[in-house]
């Protein structure tokens, strides 16, 4: 199993993992739209080239040819943000689970941080403790022992964030239906 940038070949069975889920932390991905808004955002990232400000990455896992998870990371000045993560559903529990799929994308994206010079990163863990991102950070070959994390901020549900790039690139709006959690890391000096 390893993770690597995502192609235009990949798109389909991504879609296919993307499609498999309608709710995620408690909110209909579906009905909502969130769920078609993410695939746009995949599909725009996947084939198109970003010039500018911005620089954006899709990161798949591949185990036996078969795409099994898939993030998004956008890299901007000094630090870089983890937007989308679908894990395939129908994963052999009894090999890589969840975490290590995770894991492996975690470790890619600040691969290609670090190789644009981008030390930093901020992302959000919806959900009442960080039990299940520390274990993914965990099973990571790099992360683990070469970034510091820290926690910024805990929002119970239906609470806005007082962080503003929090509240404008995670939508943390004070619509969140599930406790929110964010966090931040920076390699160790």
């Amino acid at each position: 199993m390893h993770a690597r940038i995502a192609t235009q070949d990949d798109l389909p069975q991504i879609l296919e993992i993307i499609l498999s889920h309608t709710m995620q932390y408690g909110v209909d991905i579906a009905s909502s739209g969130i769920r078609d808004r993410h695939i746009k955002h995949l599909i725009k990232i996947i084939t198109s080239t970003y010039e500018g400000k911005f620089k954006k990455f899709a990161v798949v896992t591949i185990s036996n040819d078969r795409v099994v998870g898939v993030c998004t990371q956008t890299i901007y000045n000094e630090a870089w943000w983890l937007h989308i993560c679908y894990i395939r559903k129908d994963i052999d529990k009894n090999g890589f689970g969840d975490v290590d799929i995770g894991a492996l994308m975690f470790d890619l994206m600040c691969q290609l941080a670090e190789e644009l010079g981008v030390y930093k990163l901020m992302y959000v863990v919806r959900d009442s403790g960080t039990k299940r991102l520390d274990l993914t950070i965990s099973r990571t070959i790099w992360v683990k022992d070469n970034y510091t994390f820290q926690t910024l901020e805990e929002l119970p549900p239906f609470t806005k964030s007082k962080i503003k790039f929090v509240e404008n690139n995670f939508h943390m709006n004070g619509k969140n239906k599930k406790p929110v959690i964010v966090r931040f890391a920076k390699v160790k000096e």
